[in-house]
């Protein structure tokens, strides 16, 4: 893959009052924006072209990726509305863009990951679904508390349940999902149809993943990686 839309244009408003003032991919965790991360991943992982779904706050944006961005990568803005949904976005970056590739990668600018692109690649090319969701055990934001015989027995502090698993928010696309891009959000408006129809394949990570919407997260996550090279983790 060469080509990867990244969605950009979410308010944030989970992250406020930082947001109020900058979109949520230029928060910061560990010292730079959620977007210096995400880019640094995809340069890292060969990818060519940088298509940006821009809407809150875009100037801000499209300063950071035209003038700050260090990331060698060929950038295409594609402007929507705050009230478009995941799918109209994806729709209007596909056409703004003038998307060719038979595949391509979509990416919500609130992950930071070291997902091999690469190895997820070829694994869309064997399934030969019109896409691929990238998926894994969900992370329970809370402590689970186990009961035996009416008493409490142990606990397990925000566990990973391996048995739960949750859409991590990456997708690989074959160029032909643009006839199901209908209006709204991909999660409700499109992907039970094609689910419906057999047409999603799921590659599932067990790997480094996190998302940031919140300022818990932030915390969190900076609190995990205090001492710690991310860059490197990245690669």
């Amino acid at each position: 893959m060469k080509t990867a839309i990244v969605l950009m244009g979410g308010k944030g408003e989970r992250l406020r009052p930082i947001t109020d003032k900058i979109p949520k991919p230029l928060v910061e965790v560990c010292d730079k924006p959620i977007l210096f991360w995400v880019l640094k991943w995809l340069a890292l992982n060969k990818i060519e072209n940088l298509i940006a779904g821009v809407s809150y706050k875009k100037e801000k944006l499209e300063r950071y990726l035209n003038e700050e961005c260090l990331h060698e990568m060929n950038i295409c803005i594609s402007e929507h509305l705050v009230s478009d949904g995941t799918a109209t976005a994806t729709r209007k970056a596909i056409e703004n863009c003038d998307v060719l590739d038979e595949d391509f990668l979509l990416v919500y600018c609130d992950t930071i990951t070291n997902i091999p692109l690469n190895d997820l690649y070829l694994f869309h090319l064997r399934e030969k679904k019109i896409m691929n969701m990238v998926i894994l055990p969900l992370r329970c934001n809370f402590g689970i508390v186990k009961v035996k015989n009416r008493r409490v027995s142990s606990f397990i502090e925000k566990p990973v349940i391996s048995s739960v698993l949750t859409n991590a928010g990456i997708y690989v696309f074959n160029k032909k999902i643009i006839q199901f891009l209908t209006d709204g959000n991909l999660e409700n408006s499109v992907f039970p149809n094609l689910a419906t129809k057999g047409m999603i394949a799921a590659y599932k990570y067990n790997g480094f993943w996190r998302t940031i919407n919140t300022q818990k997260d932030k915390l969190i996550f900076e609190s995990e990686f205090e001492n710690k090279d991310l860059e490197d983790l990245l690669t």
